[in-house]
């Protein structure tokens, strides 16, 4: 999971797979280091945020639970809000 949010993210190949995956293991697994890059990649306003935003949305973590409703509503962006409830 660490190389995998370092790397930069999705490789090439099925992305669903590879985000339910690395998702399942945030939810199941998840370590404070795990926790800890997810929350760092929150703070990049970039094309890995929407990535990370929803990684946020898998782990069990109220902290950072809180912070990505936030982030989510502070878009003021119907399409984010749609992405997000899916």
């Amino acid at each position: 999971v660490e190389q995998w949010l370092k790397s930069g993210g999705l490789a090439k190949g099925d992305h669903y797979s590879q985000m339910t995956a690395i998702c399942h293991h945030l939810f199941t697994q998840g370590t404070k280091d795990g926790h800890d890059l997810v929350e760092n990649g929150l703070k990049q306003f970039s094309g890995r945020w929407t990535t990370t935003l929803q990684l946020a949305t898998c782990v069990r973590n109220e902290h950072i639970l809180k912070k990505v409703a936030s982030q989510i509503i502070a878009t003021r962006n119907a399409a984010v809000y749609t992405a997000m409830l899916q």
